[in-house]
């Protein structure tokens, strides 16, 4: 009877649509087989076929039971066959059957592709747990769920939540019901380690929201490195706008700004994953040659061995996966033992090894977890880490192949040996790392490197050359944003990396070869527009860009001829860039990058007229990026009126810094003086701010410092500006220990060497007092805000902390040094004055450099200097 039926479906000779096809798969689609006649019918044209690799029972009406008795078979007589694709579409199958379902390929080391399309499956909880432990289990690369319409949003919680299959690839999640309750659970899968493997995402034909898709793309860019392809097309849900409120954008741009920041997500994790690749196949080479050998040779430098255990556990993973597939069985068991034995991985266990099984298979069996490759410079790139007496890491090269392979040569793995050649990084001038503890205000990222971010090679050259190490969390949120030229509103604490993250993306989009104004960098002080163009300089410094920087107070005549030449990045004050462009001096037509630092300021009633005619002199397709600590109601205002669907950034889950501590001491007026000696004489002083809320009690101050013997620099708004610049350049290189000022400098100056604030003048408003305090501990360093409190001040100290939702203590007898003291400096002595002769010393010598201060360690402080307050005109 079943021969007779197999006649009539054709089966008994299976059609020639090619001689290997007809050995190989068992296709039966569409030929109307259920329950267990047609689960008969399928097992013998299992046993019909030679060598089963695929089998395809696409839309037959199976049910579980029939699922049930042909994986019944396969686990009793088919476990041996290398079934590699698995097509069950449209089945009939229920969450019961996902059970059975389950229980075949747990374990099952040759399965790569499984089809699981427009079936009844429910998304039950006990049944897709199952299911999803099971992937984790598997060598499945490929899932498919589409068209499963009675699954919903508890089905992805319960199957992403528990879903870490390191082998999975590829996921289609298409038409089955998902609306925006899901986007918080993608989101935690897709920036998490669970998601390292995988690399296309379907989601098309769901309810997440055009909204909800730009959101996730915005989460790809700072949380996902690994992901190389994704659709998510026909998404808006019934009822909801694109952009809400503010519908300043139509629904066709909308679109296509998400369209080109996934675009950007896709190719630069695709880069990522060839670069790591490539250093791969370049290790494996050395490691192939080096493990195999009956005895390990020596390195060509007469060095020591190859450094196994030196090698971070991804890169041991890695060498072992794409070894494995070249060896014996007896090279196999050799190098495990090898690798288990180095204490770098648990120790072998009996596993039975076939013919397609990867190395995963021994690192899952004894415990492991594949993690993603290290992040690496283009190129054949060898990264291993020996052990030397300053602990950095050492790169060799190995050559090109014309071939494209690596070829057969061993690098140089003696200590100290470094191919400049071959790695890029090697021939920079990168400051010392600095090791002085920091705090969560610039740790608290999610790993991303600025590698990872598709800068050009050149710009990443100025980064690290600059001390730059990691990016901060304002930096790993905004510079990738940014690069997708969209607007963005970004509020981060005072000293925590803003002005990095804004100049890095500016720079990056600036063409050399046009000689053109394609950047602009707003400022509201002339210090911190001076501050910031050194920073885009020394960053900017290998790209061939010439960055200027124009402020009030000094000649017009020296900028129009200046601007006579080719100006790439305009740096700033409002009024004096107006002044330039009002004279169709400064051609600001192909300007599409508008930056305004410290936006508070530059919103304010005095600078807005100035900024509204500035954008009239830019394009209308600019992108706008607002950063700063503090957004009052006029930003808002701002942000409706002339960006474009802003991306928000909001870190200030609190006001103030981490690392700095704050005092309060409370005085007479006529004892504020003494109080400041006696602050001087105890505490370690490496370089100190002191504000005064009037010009004229500054310069008076200054002189009362001179007087009392402490080498004293002052600046305010009345000076001169080629005096103030002087001042600022002076006390930044350390000239002089400590400066007097109003609130001329409280807003963006970043002076890594100041580790001590003290409020002369109490301020009236918290905005003022945050930007102050924020002098000290940058960058995530610790630092001292002590103020001196009279009578008349007491209701505003009670409001500031009210405000700012912070707690001044009490100033005790003793201040700890590890309060505001880099570890190397607690042992010097505190608060003593050197003589005159030790003062010339340390001015002619000089300190830091700023570009160096991200990552030098200050031990030493700036010796302070007897003589004169130094104020428009600082003497040598």
């Amino acid at each position: 009877m079943h021969n007779l039926l197999l006649y009539a479906l054709g089966l008994a000779r299976p059609a020639k649509k090619d001689e290997l096809a007809s050995q190989t798969h068992v296709d039966l689609y569409d030929y109307g087989l259920s329950g267990p006649q047609g689960a008969d019918i399928v097992m013998q044209q299992i046993r019909r076929t030679p060598f089963v690799t695929h089998i395809n029972l696409g839309h037959n009406p199976l049910g579980d039971f029939g699922l049930s008795i042909i994986v019944d078979y396969l686990h009793r007589e088919g476990r041996d066959l290398p079934i590699e694709e698995l097509s069950l579409n449209n089945c009939d199958i229920s969450d019961s059957g996902l059970g059975i379902i389950s229980r075949y390929i747990w374990g099952n080391r040759t399965l790569r592709r499984l089809y699981l399309m427009g079936n009844n499956i429910s998304g039950s909880k006990s049944p897709i747990e199952a299911f999803a432990d099971s992937l984790n289990h598997s060598r499945i690369q490929t899932l498919v769920l589409t068209n499963n319409e009675r699954l919903s949003d508890r089905f992805l919680v319960r199957f992403l939540g528990n879903l870490d299959a390191p082998y999975l690839r590829e996921l289609q999640l298409s038409r089955i019901g998902l609306t925006q309750s899901s986007l918080p659970v993608l989101k935690k899968f897709l920036t998490s380690p669970s998601c390292y493997g995988l690399r296309s995402l379907h989601l098309n034909a769901n309810s997440l929201s055009n909204r909800g898709v730009h959101n996730l793309v915005d989460d790809l860019l700072t949380g996902n490195t690994t992901l190389c392809g994704m659709e998510a097309f026909a998404n808006s849900s019934p009822g909801s706008t694109v952009v809400g409120s503010n519908d300043s954008i139509s629904d066709e741009a909308f679109l296509e700004e998400t369209l080109g920041a996934l675009k950007f997500v896709l190719a630069r994790n695709s880069d990522h994953l060839r670069k790591a690749e490539c250093e791969a196949k370049a290790l494996l080479v050395v490691a192939r040659t080096l493990l195999l050998t009956q005895s390990h040779p020596k390195a060509p430098s007469g060095g020591s061995v190859f450094p196994w255990r030196k090698l971070m556990p991804e890169l041991q993973h890695y060498i072992l996966r794409h070894l494995h597939t070249t060896l014996s069985d007896a090279q196999h068991t050799r190098v495990c033992i090898y690798a288990s034995s180095k204490a770098t991985l648990p120790s072998l266990r009996p596993i039975p090894r076939y013919a397609k099984e990867y190395i995963e298979d021994y690192l899952i069996a004894v415990g492991c977890k594949i993690l993603l490759p290290p992040r690496t410079p283009p190129g054949y790139i060898v990264a291993i880490e020996i052990a030397t007496t300053n602990n950095l890491l050492h790169r060799s090269k190995l050559g090109s192949h014309p071939s494209g392979e690596s070829p057969l040569v061993l690098g140089r793995f003696a200590a100290g040996s470094i191919d400049s050649n071959g790695d890029w990084k090697a021939g920079l001038r990168a400051p010392p790392k600095d090791d002085r503890p920091q705090t969560e205000d610039v740790t608290a990222t999610k790993g991303l490197e600025f590698e990872d971010m598709a800068l050009r090679r050149e710009l990443l050259m100025g980064i690290f050359e600059a001390g730059f190490e990691h990016p901060s969390p304002i930096q790993e949120e905004a510079i990738p944003i940014a690069l997708t030229r969209r607007d963005i509103l970004a509020r981060a604490k005072n000293g925590t990396g803003k002005t990095a993250a804004f100049t890095i993306p500016s720079l990056q989009q600036v063409d050399p070869t046009k000689p053109k104004i394609q950047a602009m960098l707003l400022t509201p002080t002339r210090e911190l527009a001076l501050q910031t163009a050194q920073v885009c300089k020394n960053l900017g410094k290998h790209m061939g860009i010439n960055v200027m920087v124009t402020t009030g107070g000094t000649t017009l005549k020296d900028d129009i001829i200046r601007l006579s030449e080719a100006v790439h990045v305009l740096v700033g004050t409002p009024g004096r860039i107006l002044d330039l462009a009002g004279k169709q001096v400064a051609d600001l037509s192909s300007c599409r990058v508008f930056v305004m630092d410290e936006a508070d300021k530059l919103l304010s009633p005095e600078f807005t007229p100035v900024m509204e005619q500035l954008l009239s002199f830019v394009p209308g397709d600019r992108q706008v990026m607002l950063f700063s600590a503090t957004f009052p109601m006029i930003v808002k205002q701002f942000k409706d009126k002339h960006m474009k669907n802003p991306h928000e950034i909001n870190l200030m889950d609190e006001l103030t810094l981490r690392g700095v501590t704050q005092y309060y001491a409370f005085v007479e007026e006529r004892q504020k003086v003494h109080c400041l000696n006696t602050l001087f004489a105890k505490l370690q002083i490496n370089q100190s701010i002191i504000f005064c809320n009037s010009t004229n009690r500054v310069e008076l101050l200054a002189k009362k410092v001179t007087e009392l013997g402490y080498s004293c620099f002052y600046s305010h708004a009345k000076m001169v500006q080629s005096a103030r610049n002087r001042v600022f350049h002076d006390f930044r290189n350390g000239v002089c220990r400590n400066l007097v000022c109003s609130d001329l400098l409280t807003r963006g100056i970043d002076i890594q060497a100041v580790n001590v604030v003290i409020n002369f003048d109490f301020p009236k408003h918290s905005e003022t007092y945050l930007h102050r305090i924020g002098r000290s501990g940058r960058f995530g360093h610790l630092g001292l805000a002590i103020n001196l409190i009279t009578y008349e001040d007491r209701f505003n100290l009670y409001r500031i902390e009210q405000e700012l939702g912070t707690e001044i203590q009490p100033i005790p007898a003793e201040i700890n040094k590890s309060l505001y003291v880099a570890p190397s400096a607690m042992d010097e002595p505190a608060g003593q004055a050197p003589s005159r002769s030790d003062a010339a010393e340390s001015g002619a010598n000089g300190q830091a450099t700023h570009s160096q201060s991200r990552s030098q360690q200050r031990g030493g402080a700036p010796q302070a200097q007897r003589g004169v307050g130094r104020g428009a005109a600082p003497q040598r």
